[in-house]
């Protein structure tokens, strides 16, 4: 009993802790108004103004956010911004004539809570070389991936798919040698455009946008270099047959999604240098904020020639993902099929943690909804009769729901409950078109790798220890604001709610070793079984009810692929 409800510990203790704090009137529980603070663009070029934003707790009418920036070298600059009814605040800051690292402090309404944040005020080549240097090092990591695949296609045993395998990568190498160029290409155009851009004083907003979307850009291209260096990366473990077979298929479908950020700087320069930049130019023929005709005219005519000289080279960047992505699949279709059978079909499962006061109302509940697919591989030839070594894994994705009853501690509270809000992390259901690497990046995602025996009329799986499982931002925030009796500043109580992952929810239904049941409907056959447990502790305070099922298919009865907003 005490093992099946462990997972509800952190939920019950998280609950006991609030009540008792309140009521002893401790601060264990106490902190700071929270507060974000946010930076856009993170690299302006000088002169542009950046936007400070970010969402904070209010204190009633006289909500203020205060805001400290500290230039290189110069004194700080004080701001001040009265937050919306939201929380949510912004202010342009414009004095960005210094090169260099921007150290920005944020304090909370409530003159404890604090947040930082930084930008960087670079020269005109610097943002150039940093887009360009990433752009090339997606290719070469791309490259070492399909080189890493090379290495185990050659350690396969000779046959006329082994030299087709290795004749299709030799292609991926011709075209992936052909990107370098055109990311030089790309380099060169920015330098221009961005040297044009620093003559000129006056802000641009489109500009700014331009800048805030290569930002976001950078990030996700960092998230990826990360992945294709895992990819990359010499393995010493033993091989393992055709579940290694299968992976050959997610590397180099990663890698050319991967690649496609080497394409979106292309996209982002030509659609704004040729079109969104200089209409918003064009618009502002007047004011203030307007360009001279000298200043439009240079500017405006740098960005179209930079713009029609991106034009070749996206069109090679864009066309190597794709081919990526039909080697990729050659791999899972025609290569693999040809080693390897699959079981492959849905996962779905439902974890429900229950709390309860010592009167029995109901306190505190979390939701789970776990969906993905199991995935068994084994070797073609096999002898019949015998029993056959299967690998694969379970993988998904989690969705997340927390309640809360607030009356047992309002009824508690020695004072008045200004606020109270219970936030869940956000999640996504399963789509199998998302390769396995890219779904790893996802903090709700998770993969669990199993081992299985077939034999007769069963297959019998082991759980192993899980490759990647909820991330640390999966987590839930329950947030009170209360105002002491006699006081006259509100407290502010957050408490994390730590969520139960996915191994040991999966672990705990099955009970260490689930069996499937194999049945057969026409030329498909089936392995399924169904698993529920519910368990409920001696005091009657918390309960937890798990439900999983598991279905593999051979071959596959994965349900049609529905893609976000398909």
């Amino acid at each position: 009993m005490q093992r099946s409800l462990r997972c509800l510990t952190p939920l019950v203790l998280m609950a006991v802790t609030l009540v008792s704090s309140v009521l002893a009137g401790q601060d264990t529980q106490k902190g700071p108004l929270p507060i974000t603070l946010a930076a856009t663009p993170n690299t302006p070029s000088p002169g542009d103004s950046v936007v400070l934003s970010g969402s904070t707790g209010l204190v009633g009418n006289a909500s203020v956010v205060k805001l400290i920036i500290r230039p290189p070298g110069r004194p700080p600059v004080n701001l001040q911004v009265t937050p919306g009814s939201t929380g949510h605040y912004d202010v342009r800051f414009g004095s960005t004539t210094l090169l260099g690292l921007y150290l920005v402090e944020a304090t909370a309404p409530d003159g404890a809570g604090q947040a930082k944040a930084s930008f960087i005020v670079a020269a005109d080549g610097f943002l150039p070389a940093q887009v360009a240097a990433k752009a090339d090092s997606l290719v070469q990591l791309g490259a070492k991936v399909v080189a890493h695949v090379r290495e185990a296609v050659d350690a396969q045993p000779p046959s006329p798919a082994r030299d087709e395998a290795k004749a299709k990568l030799d292609d991926v190498d011709k075209e992936l040698a052909r990107l370098p160029a055109q990311v030089q290409v790309l380099h060169q155009q920015m330098q221009q455009v961005y040297q044009a851009r620093s003559k000129i004083a006056k802000p641009i907003p489109e500009w700014n946008d331009y800048q805030t979307l290569l930002d976001s850009w950078g990030a996700d291209a960092d998230r990826a270099l990360a992945k294709l260096e895992q990819l990359a990366a010499p393995t010493t473990a033993a091989a393992e047959g055709c579940r290694d077979l299968d992976s050959y298929n997610e590397a180099l479908t990663f890698t050319s999604e991967a690649l496609n950020f080497v394409k979106a700087p292309f996209d982002l320069g030509r659609g704004f240098w040729v079109d969104k930049i200089p209409a918003g130019i064009v618009a502002r023929s007047s004011g203030a904020s307007a360009l001279s005709s000298a200043e439009r005219f240079a500017l405006i005519e740098t960005m179209k020639v930079a713009g029609s000289a991106l034009e070749g080279p996206a069109g090679i960047v864009a066309a190597v993902p794709g081919f990526l992505l039909d080697t990729a699949q050659w791999f899972l279709q025609d290569y693999f099929g040809q080693y390897c059978q699959q079981w492959e079909g849905p996962l779905q499962a439902t974890f429900v943690g229950e709390s309860f006061t010592t009167k029995g109302d109901p306190f505190f509940d979390y939701t789970i909804e776990l969906d993905g697919k199991l995935k068994l591989l084994y070797p073609s030839a096999v002898p019949a009769g015998q029993p056959v070594t299967l690998l694969g894994y379970l993988e998904g994705n989690g969705q997340f729901s927390i309640r809360d009853n607030p009356k047992p501690i309002v009824e508690l509270v020695p004072g008045h409950v200004l606020f109270h809000r219970i936030t869940a992390p956000p999640g996504s259901g399963y789509w199998d078109e998302v390769g396995q690497a890219s779904r790893s990046l996802l903090p709700h995602s998770f993969r669990i790798p199993v081992r299985g025996v077939m034999a007769g009329d069963s297959i019998v799986l082991t759980l192993q220890a899980a490759d990647h499982d909820f991330g640390a931002t999966v987590v839930g925030l329950s947030t009170w604001v209360l105002m002491p009796l006699g006081g006259l500043v509100p407290e502010v109580v957050n408490a994390k709610i730590e969520l139960q992952k996915a191994h040991p929810i999966i672990e705990r239904v099955v009970r260490r070793r689930p069996i499937l049941r194999i049945t057969s409907s026409g030329k498909t056959m089936i392995a399924e079984g169904t698993f529920s447990r519910d368990t409920t502790n001696a005091e009657k305070t918390g309960r937890v009810r798990t439900t999983l099922k598991l279905k593999a298919c051979n071959p596959s009865c994965l349900p049609l692929p529905i893609s976000p907003g398909g």
